[in-house]
């Protein structure tokens, strides 16, 4: 399901935290993180957050940091102590007398570097912050969670009809082929290899459990695409065993809605 969530927060200190968070339709939970180099150490905190919430979707997750913050120093002593082994190996080889000063050392690359003190933001303002955007993005998803549950009420209402027409026209035709038959054992093939009584039970089962499942209040897209999935396969040994064209077109129809409802469980949470 598709949805969209953006949150702010001003850091003391540090600048201000942006966060976006964008989900696109997706069969399972899929989390793309775009995090400063410094707060990638949160990644496996996020998702485990983040799958507290949602349960399917492909979820991009962009966080940045916009403004100064306070920095920290970091002293390489081991790159300190090469350059001056290689810096007095050379003033011997050519000669000279310069003393080497800490001064100087100090001022040579990758001595001394800094980098922003982003590690000292704490963990719950991020989560604070990720709350915020998934409660907007929630609820941009159950907007659309309310007009993919109309289309499907509709869709499960055609089936219901288009399934009472299949079965009338069904016994009508079962009744009319069988009387043309004289030996009872001829009959008896006829009525077995024909016979979608047993199906018909099984669909009407699924569509009560389909409209049941719709009901919950938790996620349910998992479930419905299984009963959608039984749905499909009963729908086609019908289709195998019918004898007559006005039960196929019946059947081609309620296959279609099937399908449409498959391809809709798809967006569903």
């Amino acid at each position: 399901m598709t949805g969209f969530g953006a949150s702010a927060k001003h850091l003391k200190g540090m600048g201000r935290l942006e966060l976006q968070l964008r989900s696109i339709n997706h069969r399972f939970l899929e989390i793309v993180f775009h995090l400063p180099e410094e707060l990638l150490y949160l990644e496996d905190v996020l998702r485990r957050f983040i799958c507290q919430y949602l349960s399917r979707g492909r979820i991009t997750c962009v966080l940045k940091l916009n403004g100064t913050a306070s920095e920290v120093s970091i002293f390489d002593e081991t790159k300190l102590l090469r350059y001056y082994k290689q810096l007095k190996r050379l003033n011997k080889k050519i000669g000279l007398e310069s003393a080497l000063s800490l001064d100087l050392l100090l001022s040579l690359p990758g001595v001394v570097t800094t980098r922003p003190k982003y590690k000292d933001i704490p963990v719950a303002q991020i989560k604070d912050l990720f709350r915020c955007a998934l409660n907007k993005l929630i609820r941009q998803r159950k907007k659309e969670g309310q007009a993919l549950y109309q289309d499907l009420k509709q869709r499960l209402h055609k089936l219901h009809f288009y399934l009472a027409k299949l079965e009338t026209r069904f016994q009508d035709v079962i009744e009319e082929r069988a009387q043309a038959f004289v030996l009872p054992e001829e009959k008896a093939t006829f009525l077995k290899n024909t016979d979608i009584t047993e199906e018909l039970v099984r669909i009407k089962f699924h569509l009560r459990n389909f409209a049941r499942e719709m009901e919950r209040e938790k996620a349910q897209g998992k479930e419905l695409d299984f009963i959608a999935q039984e749905l499909s396969r009963e729908a086609n040994t019908v289709s195998a065993k019918s004898i007559d064209a006005w039960v196929s077109s019946y059947v081609v129809k309620i296959k279609s809605e099937i399908d449409k409802i498959r391809e809709q469980l798809q967006n569903v949470e």
